[in-house]
């Protein structure tokens, strides 16, 4: 049996099944980083515990008159 892909990933991973859950933000209550939910998966009916790890990212651009 091949190991599922279930750490650091863009969105909720069944660690039973391997099913993405696309729509975690629908009403489970992930509030922030650190954040841990009991969730259900549709496909298998297994039940698992996902907690969010939030990346945070910055894009700057100078505005007005340029230093140089």
């Amino acid at each position: 049996m091949d190991e599922i892909d279930h750490e650091y990933t863009d969105c909720p991973v069944c660690p039973v099944c391997g099913f993405w859950h696309n729509d975690w933000w629908d009403g489970l209550g992930f509030d922030g980083d650190g954040a841990e939910v009991i969730m259900h998966c549709h496909s298998c009916d297994a039940q698992f515990k996902a907690n969010m790890i939030v990346k945070t990212e910055f894009v700057t651009e100078t505005v007005g008159k340029e230093q140089g």
